[in-house]
């Protein structure tokens, strides 16, 4: 067996169909599908047992099963598993028509420690949102771990869940599993903690999946705040510590991609617009946090989030002014667009402008103005 596809199902229906289609519709020789239902109320068991009954696979497996979370299932998935390769897709997700035959050719002919490949962000009814080869241009190629770790802590390579493939005996070698109990960042804490145990990887330029962004989904929860995907990076800090890995790479981890992720999530808690205890309780969080920056860690573009970081750290209030404004901008450009209006001028001049309170900004900025002074002394 060459491949073992993990795909966790809960309440999918409308989406899972699609998944295994795509799936079915290829080459299955050396693949298994492990497909375990977490505890669906919906419809999706009885969609799962049609696509089946249709295609009539061999070597597909369903596991029903108490709903205990998405990395409970894709464990036990991992645990049942035979293949010599473990890929986890999630169900509302879609791999491309010739992702078997991509991935089948390059394991059989070059054995990789690891497989990575791109992908498109696409909306429910598939109308792409995010092109990956617009934001990243890479050719087919064999890297190291650490040239792999450096360019994904510098955001220059993006991965999820669904465009990695993990040799199973590696995975069994260190340990390695999803954190149980997370809602965020389990993946990712997985992908870091699996790089520093190989040493090459063979990246793939195409695009073989379709990641697929559903309103309802645990990402895209207006409600929450990923407080999970910190506690996840800093349990990939200390496997790292004890694995003795590059002393660099620890320090870009911990002292530049954390506070940035803390960075996304203070806008992220203005933006959803959440209550004042609990935007309360996230600042307070990130001060804690916020104290190993180490600024010559942050280079070109990202010294903007140093400034924001600084920003957030001495003047909250002038933080939350500024997002807020940056959503307003957005909104009303957008606007401006739809309504077929050109040059952002006017939209800057009138419309933000003409609303801007001066003496608010003053005042703003005289207090940042203060506490920077005041930290400098320090």
């Amino acid at each position: 067996m060459i491949i073992s596809i993990i795909i966790p199902v809960f309440n999918l229906e409308g989406y899972i169909s699609r998944c295994l289609e795509a799936i079915f519709s290829q080459d299955l020789d050396s693949v298994e599908v492990i497909i375990v239902n977490d505890g669906s109320t919906d419809n999706s068991l009885n969609e799962i047992r049609t696509v089946i009954d249709y295609f009539k696979p061999e070597n597909v497996l369903v596991l029903n099963v108490a709903n205990k979370g998405v990395s409970s299932a894709r464990n036990l998935g991992l645990v049942t598993a035979r293949g010599d390769y473990i890929y986890f897709l999630d169900g509302d997700d879609i791999v491309s028509q010739d992702f078997l035959k991509s991935t089948k050719f390059i394991i059989s002919s070059q054995s990789p420690e690891m497989l990575i490949f791109g992908f498109n962000t696409t909306k429910p009814d598939l109308e792409i949102l995010q092109r990956y080869e617009d934001r990243f241009n890479f050719p087919d190629e064999l890297i190291s771990n650490t040239d792999l770790l450096n360019r994904r802590l510098d955001d220059k390579i993006l991965v999820c869940v669904g465009t990695v493939i993990y040799k199973r005996d590696v995975l069994q070698k260190h340990s390695l599993q999803l954190h149980e109990g997370t809602s965020y960042g389990e993946d990712l804490e997985l992908f870091l903690k699996y790089c520093s145990c190989v040493k090459n990887v063979h990246v793939v330029s195409k695009v073989l999946l379709n990641y697929v962004q559903r309103p309802l989904s645990a990402m895209n929860n207006k409600r929450s705040i990923k407080y999970d995907a910190i506690t996840s990076l800093e349990r990939v800090v200390a496997f790292w510590e004890h694995n003795y890995i590059d002393a660099h790479l620890i320090k870009k981890l911990h002292s530049v991609f954390i506070p940035i992720a803390l960075l996304r999530m203070a806008m992220e808690a203005v933006e959803k617009k959440m209550s004042v205890e609990a935007g309360t309780l996230i600042r307070k969080d990130m001060m804690s946090r916020l104290d190993p920056i180490v600024f010559c860690e942050f280079r070109g573009r990202r010294k903007i989030h140093y400034l924001l970081l600084k920003i957030l750290r001495h003047s909250p209030r002038f933080f939350t002014f500024l997002i807020q404004l940056n959503v307003a901008t957005k909104k009303r450009f957008r606007s401006s667009l739809k309504r077929g209006k050109s040059a952002s001028s006017k939209l800057f001049s009138k419309n933000i402008h003409a609303r801007l309170d001066n003496k608010k900004i003053n005042s703003h900025i005289k207090t940042f103005k203060l506490f920077s002074r005041s930290d400098s002394e320090r």
